[in-house]
This record gives C-alpha cells, sequence and structure tokens, in this order.
C-alpha cells in the first residue's frame, strides 16, 4: 500500500507471508541448537523444517508528515514570527518494522559431553507433552516468559537413539524495530532567502528479547532451561544533529 506524498503527508506499507523450508541452515546468529549438519547423517528426511532464518510473518510501514502549524500551513498561517518559530517547520518521519522470530529446538545436554552429538549434528529430544502448556518441572502451571519460554517438561532425553523433536519446532519471540524522527527546520536571516538549518533527533529500537536457551534436561547438566537471557538489536539510541543547507 502507498500514498504518495501529499498535502504534507506521505506513506508506504507492505506485508509479507512466507515460509521457508529446508533440510540444514544457519544463521548469522546461530544458537546453541543451530548447525547446518544432521543429527543423523543417514536421514535427511528427519531434518525439513522451517529455516533457521524464517519469517513466516513481516510487515514494514514508513511514513513522513509534515505537522500543519505555522506559515504556510493549515493552522496558525498567519502567526507572527515567534509563535512560528516555535510550532512550525515541524515534520514527523518513522520506519516500523514487525516479523516474528527465528526457529529454535531444544537439544540434549549431559554433563561432561557437553551436546550430545549423533553421527552428524546435536541430537533432539523426544516429545511427551505440550511445549507450550501442561506443568513446569517444578509441578507448577506453565506460563510463557522470558524466564521460561517453552516447557522444558514436554521433552525427555533419547536413550541409544534419535530424538523425534522436529528440527526448528519452536520459535522464539517477535522482532519490533521502530525508527522515529523529529524534524525542525528554520529560517536563518542571510543575504540568500533559501538559507536555513534543520536539527533533527532520532530515537530508535525498543527492547527485543533473543532466543531461548535450547537445552532442556537441567538435571543433566544444562543450564538455564527455556530461558532468555540476552537481547538482539541495538539499544534504546537518541542522536542530535544540526544540518546547513544552502
Amino acid at each position: 500500500m502507498e500514498r504518495r506524498f501529499s498535502s504534507g503527508f506521505g506513506l508506504s506499507a507492505s506485508y509479507v507471508f512466507s515460509r521457508s523450508i529446508d533440510n540444514g541452515s544457519v544463521t548469522a546468529q546461530p544458537t546453541a541448537a543451530s548447525g547446518a549438519q544432521p543429527q543423523n547423517s543417514f536421514d535427511f528426511a528427519a531434518e525439513r523444517g522451517p529455516s533457521d532464518w524464517n519469517a513466516t510473518h513481516r510487515a514494514i510501514i514508513s511514513y513522513i508528515y509534515e505537522l500543519p502549524f505555522g506559515a504556510g500551513k493549515r493552522f496558525m498561517n498567519s502567526s507572527n514570527p515567534a509563535v512560528n518559530g516555535v510550532l512550525g517547520g515541524w515534520q514527523i518521519n518513522g520506519i516500523t518494522t514487525a516479523q516474528n522470530r527465528f526457529a529454535v529446538y531444544a537439544c540434549v545436554f549431559r554433563r561432561g559431553y557437553g551436546h550430545q552429538c549423533g553421527t552428524g549434528g546435536s541430537v533432539r529430544p523426544n516429545v511427551i507433552g505440550n511445549p507450550y502448556g501442561g506443568t513446569d518441572p517444578s509441578g507448577a502451571p506453565f506460563h510463557q516468559s522470558r524466564t521460561e519460554w517453552f516447557n522444558p517438561a514436554a521433552y525427555t532425553a533419547p536413550v541409544n537413539s534419535y530424538g523425534d523433536a522436529g528440527r526448528n519446532s519452536l520459535t522464539g519471540p517477535g522482532f519490533v524495530n521502530f525508527d522515529f524522527s523529529l524534524f525542525k527546520s528554520s529560517g536563518l536571516r542571510s543575504v540568500s532567502n533559501w538559507n536555513f538549518a534543520r536539527s533533527s533527533s532520532i530515537s530508535s529500537t525498543i527492547t527485543n528479547l533473543g532466543l531461548p536457551n535450547p537445552q532442556f534436561d537441567a538435571a543433566s547438566g544444562g543450564e538455564n532451561p527455556g530461558q532468555i537471557l540476552n537481547f538482539v538489536g541495538n539499544p534504546r539510541q537518541v542522536q542530535f544533529a544540526l544540518k546547513l543547507l544552502f
């Protein structure tokens, strides 16, 4: 959807619904459960699943809006120079990106052995319950949060076999990036009547959670099973700038 810039307002918005499926992939932000190798090199069919970079839903909205105040605008067009200098010449720009996150899966951990491996990559566990429901290992009802993104009690370690959990069968938190800028244009007295200054401030990025720890079996040595211990993207940032056009 697009609205071309007119009357001080312009908008562009897009939404993509997609699905990327493969039998092995690695992103620039790998987790302990990521890897291009299969758990069983003789069974590639068991690796079929969402790509590490799969983002089923992705939306991007960008906009420009000149506030209708001050000289030449709809409101306060005839205001005195002092009022116009404060309230006139403001413009808002923004780009908002939202998508669901990359896939992760629970993996087996054994004290002293790290991630238990088969003939290929990390071994996945067996699924014995609902990863997003039921009761957690302490017996309390499961409620998804940063400290327990999936229910570790829904998995059990395989014994002398490969696990039946699907590759990339768990997903991480969504990702939202919000870039916002506020501009103020002000005329400067000079020989040329097209000299002016512009100052801007930019506030970028809300807090986004990272991917959960895929190690599910804390009793065997896995630390912080299902917990999210990091953030992604940049923290909130503010930038100030002054630009002179002549």
